[in-house]
């Protein structure tokens, strides 16, 4: 993320590592992204999934490269709406061998079409039976069920991942308060932009009808 240093990514990493964690997101920089990799690797010794994250793409060529890292088990793909992009990272996922992760929550249904193998998407951490809904309904070949799974995905997908982008962090805070997860004191988001009524009554409309 912008502002983070090497160093300070790596001790995390190592700290999380020291309290059992399986593996790392590690997050685009702009900088020498392969190096960075390494020293995370190299500090923590934990499987790492490098991150084609919208807001800092990598380029063809530099994705390709950290792809090669022995220390990177795959990539999450998140282009937000870039269809292009997301099919071309995940065909250079396949093509290293290594396990694609789909982060793409407008585009979720397609890019499983388009080979992801596995999800890490925001869109999951609440309502989280209308994201397994599209696995299962795809790893299952009931593809019937797929498209009717994913038209209820996009939905929810289009009233939460919009402009202010930032803001589906508190739209899903609402979502899981409302099912009971969370109590109402804990749907704030501080760092994240004002949110009004109007789209708050939006979200759990759409939410509730799913």
């Amino acid at each position: 993320r912008p502002g983070e240093r090497t160093d300070d990514v790596a001790a995390q990493a190592a700290d999380a590592a020291a309290l059992g964690a399986a593996g790392v997101l590690v997050f685009p920089v702009d900088g020498d992204a392969p190096a960075h990799h390494d020293a995370i690797w190299r500090t923590a010794g934990l499987p790492m999934l490098a991150f084609d994250l919208y807001l800092r793409p990598y380029s063809p060529a530099r994705l390709a490269d950290l792809l090669v890292h022995p220390g990177v088990a795959g990539a999450k793909v998140a282009r937000l709406h870039d269809a292009m992009a997301c099919q071309a990272a995940l065909a250079a996922v396949h093509a290293a061998d290594r396990l694609a992760v789909t982060g793409e929550d407008r585009m979720f249904g397609p890019s499983l079409m388009w080979g992801a193998q596995a999800a890490l998407v925001g869109l999951a951490a609440a309502a989280v039976p209308v994201t397994a809904a599209v696995l299962r309904a795809f790893a299952d070949r009931r593809y019937a069920d797929f498209v009717t799974a994913s038209a209820r995905l996009d939905r929810l997908a289009e009233v939460t991942f919009t402009e202010p982008m930032e803001g589906y962090v508190r739209r899903m805070l609402w979502i899981a308060a409302a099912e009971g997860r969370i109590p109402q004191s804990h749907t704030a988001d501080p760092h994240g932009p004002a949110l009004s009524a109007a789209d708050r009554a939006r979200v759990l409309a759409v939410a509730g009808a799913s």
